[in-house]
């Protein structure tokens, strides 16, 4: 085996290595992206779970949100339309913005 023909073998070794090397690449990537898609969609149901909880626990944010289904928003008093508008918006902040 000549110089010539040792050169093309290594060439062609070196190329096969590099494709490999982008075919390992291409599949860690993806991994690494279904791994953090799964970080953010368990991230989301923990915050959704939290914000359930504190809904459940507070006496007063779920009276007021009893009474605004049961009675009308009109019965409530300025600071629990304040209350229960900016937990709604947060509900809906934390629906629509991670989808």
């Amino acid at each position: 085996m000549n110089s010539k023909e040792a050169n093309d073998w290594l060439t062609l070794l070196a190329n096969l290595g590099v494709v490999a090397g982008l075919v390992l690449l291409a599949y860690e990537l993806n991994q690494a992206n279904l791994q953090a898609k799964a970080a953010a969609a368990h991230a989301r149901r923990t915050e959704i779970q939290v914000a359930g909880t504190e809904m459940a626990l507070s006496p007063d944010l779920a009276e007021i949100y009893v009474r605004a289904t049961n009675n009308g928003v009109e019965t409530l008093t300025a600071t629990e339309k304040f209350r229960l508008t900016e937990w709604e918006f947060g509900r809906l902040s934390r629906v629509t913005l991670r989808r």
